[in-house]
């Protein structure tokens, strides 16, 4: 009988995470925080971050540290990012080493030098002067004492939606709100996915931006619950698109139409048929 391996890879370096790594270093991360930073439960934390392989990592451990998380676009300017943090009272952030710069100046304009854990994407890379290193807090042990999980009723996760007028608004989403729509979603008669077996795995492209809610939820929830692979783009660009089809051969897509309009205009643009 055929043993599938779950994990979370980067269509771009190939950094993969089984799922059992993400349920070890989620509780690492979820015990240092709070003892290292000194988080308690309710207190927010903040991801600036594009669709990468440890974004799980970040949220799982966010969440049985007893913590909210709010989810910002990596391509706002410090502005947009500093309203966001101040309007959240964002205590920590989670970013890349790439984002360091506007990061730090967005916590400047704060006016409140909040911690920055980085996440290193390639081997050997330095870590900004100020910085905290993402990989020690899910890698590392801490003897640190659990906490029981939140009430059904407590905030989960806070993102920001500019589908109204004015200014983005933060929407409070319990516990209850998220377990109810992965119910939800999770019917037969709506979602494409097939529970993972022995013999098989369904294999996701994550496309959609997991700062918004729709790529959260299905690129990271829908696909947790039911033990898929998912194959995450940090940039999405037709060339990387139409190589994950190719090397990776998805079974879903969950996209948005233009996505699928930019491709059918590349060159290089490739379906098999069985897609």
């Amino acid at each position: 009988m055929k043993i599938i391996y779950q994990y979370y890879e980067c269509g771009i370096t190939g950094r993969k995470y089984t799922y059992s790594d993400i349920i070890k270093k989620s509780k690492n991360l979820s015990k240092a925080v709070r003892k290292k930073l000194n988080l308690n439960e309710g207190d927010v934390i903040a991801l600036l971050l594009p669709n990468i392989p440890e974004f799980p990592l970040a949220v799982l451990g966010a969440l049985q540290a007893g913590l909210i998380v709010t989810t910002l676009n990596p391509v706002y300017t410090q502005e947009e990012i500093c309203r966001q943090l101040a309007d959240s009272s964002a205590k920590a952030l989670v970013t890349l080493n790439s984002l360091w710069n506007i990061a730090y100046t967005s916590c400047r304009l704060l006016k409140k030098l909040l911690p920055v854990l980085i996440i290193k994407t390639e081997q050997g890379q330095s870590l900004p002067r100020g910085s905290i290193d993402f990989g020690e807090f899910v890698d590392s042990t801490v003897d640190f004492p659990e906490i029981q999980p939140r009430k059904p009723e407590d905030v989960a996760f806070l993102p920001y939606s500019s589908g109204t007028t004015g200014l983005p608004k933060g929407v409070l989403l319990t516990h209850y709100n998220i377990v109810a729509n992965v119910t939800q979603n999770s019917s037969p008669y709506i979602l494409p996915i097939e529970n993972t077996t022995d013999s098989h795995q369904d294999i996701i492209p994550a496309i959609l931006p997991m700062f918004h809610i729709f790529g959260f939820h299905f690129g990271n929830l829908i696909t947790l619950t039911h033990g898929a692979k998912a194959v995450t783009l940090p940039k999405f660009t037709p060339d990387d698109y139409v190589s994950v089809l190719r090397n990776h051969k998805p079974h879903v897509l969950f996209l948005v139409p233009p996505i699928e309009k930019i491709c059918s205009q590349s060159e290089s643009y490739f379906l098999e048929p069985h897609l």
